[in-house]
């Protein structure tokens, strides 16, 4: 392969032991960029003000923020996942579960590709330059 590629489409899989939490494709471009994969959660919960109590609804993200950009001879990527846990007060809240720097070659996968990150989670991925 020539270092004449301008782009690199990276297929993933996110996984926690053998779970499955996240896939998705981006195409990375010299740009820097950041792509989203996930879920809003919507939440209500009962709020006292004084005397009154009301319903206040709110949201929480679950889910990947990739931040991407193309390099030679490697990509240069940042993953952050969120999950949605019960605090011990009983609100649900976001929680920031993984956040990883990595270096992916510009190359052509012929299979997918395995990389064992922090905490349990794994990437799985395969690469196809342009």
């Amino acid at each position: 392969m020539m270092m004449t590629e301008k782009e690199l489409v990276f297929e993933f899989a996110l996984y926690l032991s053998e779970a499955m939490l996240i896939r998705g494709a981006v195409l990375i471009t010299d740009e820097e960029e950041t792509s989203v994969f996930g879920e809003h959660l919507h939440f209500e919960e009962p709020v006292t003000f004084g005397n009154e109590q009301t319903i206040f609804s709110r949201s929480i993200f679950k889910g990947l923020v990739l931040n991407h950009q193309f390099g030679l001879p490697a990509c240069s990527m940042s993953l952050k996942f969120y999950d949605v846990i019960q605090g011990v007060d009983g609100r649900w809240k976001q929680q920031k579960r993984l956040n990883v720097a990595l270096q992916i070659g510009v190359h052509d996968s012929d299979d997918w590709e395995w990389l064992e990150l922090a905490l349990g989670y794994g990437l799985a991925f395969r690469c196809k330059a342009r």
